[in-house]
């Protein structure tokens, strides 16, 4: 009893299949008892209909011939021999006047008895005449006893016959597959990861047929379970040491470069991440610059505040990449100038602004001198007397000077960027043929070059001056030439002098000849 308890405590299944069994086995039980009950009542009601038919065959007859011949004396001994039938409980003979004769105790409810009517007549010499009536009723008690008889002894049969049936299937499901699915069990429990090459065996051969049965399948898919389980580990490690390294790799791209990547979360503008080039930049550890946040990291009053990074962040996630310069706050407390470039990236379900920041406060500063340096040359030029155009080496302005716009008509704003022949217009004087270009000259001698004699200069009104020119190259540090400037001036009141005393000197000379021709011919 002790080992059956252990082994319905050992196997779950097992004891619910013992219960289920039961279950089955009782209700099975009730059902054929049932069954085999209903057909043995019916067998002997049929048994009983079949002695009445027997009786009315073979008795009814005689009867009918004691009753013609009113031999009273045969009459009972007959009905005395049909009642002596254990089912028969009443028997009535009647004729057109009444009773003639009856024994047992007539029921007053056939709804428990088996009521037979026979009419009796006899054949007068071909002329049959009707004799009486003859009623019999046969009970169905005896077959109730016997069949409560039988009760016991057919529940037991039919449960000791399904009891061992039930008991044949568990040893069978026990000695098949409760033992070792108990087997299998143990087996995946003791699964280590480190353990992966043991292999499952139940110890039971092969099914000895074509195809594995359902165990050998369960076994082949928890070894090829193993056998996968194992090939993925190794592919994982794999995987993570790759991803060890790409990130190593990752770590070390990131934190190369001299600017500094923020990585702000999209939706809220937060610092993410940053790169170790915050500390060369800003001044600030990585772990510093992340809990200080954007905020400590810019000039702190509009448009460089807290507010300012969440509209840019929320501008590159709208509108696209922005690239813009920001006023920043070190460590230290100190203010510098950077250029920011914001781009929207979404990495799976993750969506990041990256920025990249680069210090620019000496270019910042370089242009503030340059611009210093251009505003002191501009000034410089504006204030000469001379009218003073640089070009490019394409020969486009790019400078102007007061006098200049004066003479050629064309303000900075007007003649910055188009050719030095639209806005230098000159001809030869004599020929009215345009002149060549001084920046063709200056580029193709390298020298400083004059303009021809007689040169004129056409306004844009149209109005004509005589100018006085030369143009010499602008050079870099390296000698070569990235521009040209041409100084000019107005000469036409002095042309004009130069001609009036060119007449002069000729009357003077006519004169003085005329005073000659005089004089000789005085002589």
């Amino acid at each position: 009893m002790e080992n059956i308890n252990k082994l319905l405590r050992d196997y779950p299944l097992l004891r619910r299949m013992v219960l289920y069994i039961l279950l089955f086995s009782l209700t099975t039980t009730i059902l054929f008892t049932s069954v085999n009950m209903y057909a043995e009542y019916l067998r002997a009601i049929r048994s009983i209909h079949n002695r009445l038919d027997s009786m009315e065959k073979n008795q009814m007859e005689v009867l009918a011939n004691s009753v013609w011949t009113f031999n009273m004396a045969a009459i009972k001994i007959q009905l005395s021999s049909i009642f002596q039938n254990e089912d028969i409980v009443f028997l009535e003979l009647s004729d057109d006047s009444g009773v003639l004769y009856e024994t047992g105790s007539k029921p007053y409810d056939a709804k428990d008895f088996i009521t037979r009517k026979v009419e009796l007549y006899h054949d007068d010499y071909g002329e049959i005449r009707h004799l009486g009536t003859f009623r019999v009723y046969a009970t169905t008690a005896n077959v109730r006893k016997y069949l409560i008889g039988q009760l016991p002894l057919l529940i037991a049969s039919q449960f000791i016959f399904l009891i061992s049936i039930c008991a044949f299937v568990l040893i069978l499901f026990y000695y098949l597959f409760s033992r070792h699915l108990l087997r299998i069990v143990r087996f995946t429990k003791d699964l280590d990861i480190d353990r992966l090459d043991r292999h499952l065996d139940l110890g039971r051969g092969t099914s000895g047929r074509g195809q594995p049965d359902e165990l050998e399948r369960i076994v082949s898919a928890i070894n090829e379970m193993q056998k996968r389980l194992r090939d993925d580990i190794i592919r994982m490690d794999k995987v993570e040491q790759s991803l060890r390294e790409s990130e190593t790799k990752y770590r070390e791209i990131y934190n190369s470069p001299n600017e500094v990547i923020f990585i702000h979360d999209a939706a809220s503008g937060d610092l993410y991440d940053i790169n170790e080039a915050v500390n060369e930049v800003y001044g600030y550890t990585r772990e510093e610059a992340l809990q200080a946040g954007p905020a400590a990291m810019s000039a702190g009053y509009e448009p460089f505040t807290r507010d300012d990074v969440y509209r840019k962040v929320q501008a590159a996630v709208h509108e696209g990449p922005q690239v813009f310069e920001w006023l920043a706050k070190k460590k230290s407390g100190a203010r510098f100038w950077v250029e920011v470039s914001l781009k929207f990236v979404e990495i799976g379900v993750n969506r990041y602004v990256i920025a990249v920041v680069r210090d620019i406060d000496a270019r910042k500063q370089a242009e503030h001198k340059f611009a210093e340096e251009k505003e002191r040359l501009s000034v410089t030029l504006r204030s000469i007397g001379d009218g003073v155009i640089t070009t490019d080496v394409a020969g486009n302005v790019v400078l102007v000077n007061s006098v200049a716009e004066q003479l050629t008509g064309w303000s900075q704003e007007e003649a910055a960027g188009r050719t030095l022949k639209e806005v230098f217009s000159i001809i030869n004087e004599k020929t009215g043929e345009p002149c060549a270009n001084p920046v063709e000259s200056v580029i193709a001698s390298g020298e400083i070059c004059g303009l021809e004699n007689d040169t004129v200069l056409i306004s844009r009104d149209g109005t004509k001056r005589s100018i006085a020119d030369s143009g010499a190259s602008i050079r870099d540090d390296e000698g070569r030439i990235i521009g040209i400037v041409l100084v000019f001036r107005d000469v036409t009141e002095k042309v004009r002098m130069e001609k009036e005393l060119l007449k002069v000197k000729k009357l003077e000379s006519v004169g003085l000849l005329a005073g000659g021709i005089a004089h000789d011919f005085n002589n």
